[in-house]
């Protein structure tokens, strides 16, 4: 297959830093690598000082509580339901994902919210979308980076402090 049939069906990549000369793969705490899909390469935001990156990871597990809050709503013909996930298919198109913080060093991801990112979900935003408006996150330089992380259109809960 040409790499462009290839790129119809196969999603998935892997996150890896490049620091001068030196590059590496990030892997997770559990040892396996970063795995992105088109939803966290459209996410994908380094920090300014370089040592995180906000992206959209799939979970595992879909929370009942994601199903019963957020995914009735959808508008995909199957929608959803609270459960597992195969996340290392090799198409993540259609996986229910969340924004999270990567840390380059260590691997540790943390969950920026409780809440299924919109387009994993089904939820198309296009007709009511600013313009302008777009899913790639994006970090403050006025407050400390622990605190402020803006995504798309939501506020993660610590800006509200």
């Amino acid at each position: 297959m040409a790499p462009k049939e290839l790129a119809r069906i196969y999603d998935r990549s892997e996150l890896w830093v490049v620091d001068g000369y030196r590059k590496f793969r990030v892997s997770s705490a559990s040892g396996q690598p970063v795995a992105l899909y088109s939803a966290g390469v459209e996410a994908l935001a380094l920090s300014p000082d370089g040592q995180y990156v906000i992206t959209a990871l799939p979970v595992e597990r879909i929370p009942e509580s994601w199903e019963a809050l957020y995914l009735l709503l959808t508008r995909r013909s199957i929608p959803p339901h609270a459960g597992a996930q195969n996340i290392n298919a090799p198409d993540g198109r259609l996986y229910v994902s969340q924004y999270v913080s990567v840390d380059l060093a260590t691997g540790s991801i943390t969950p920026l919210t409780d809440a299924p990112m919109g387009n994993g979900a089904g939820w198309c935003t296009a007709p009511f979308a600013p313009a302008g408006a777009t899913t790639r996150g994006r970090w403050s330089c006025r407050i400390p980076l622990s605190r402020r992380r803006t995504i798309g259109q939501m506020q993660h809960p610590a800006d509200r402090a």
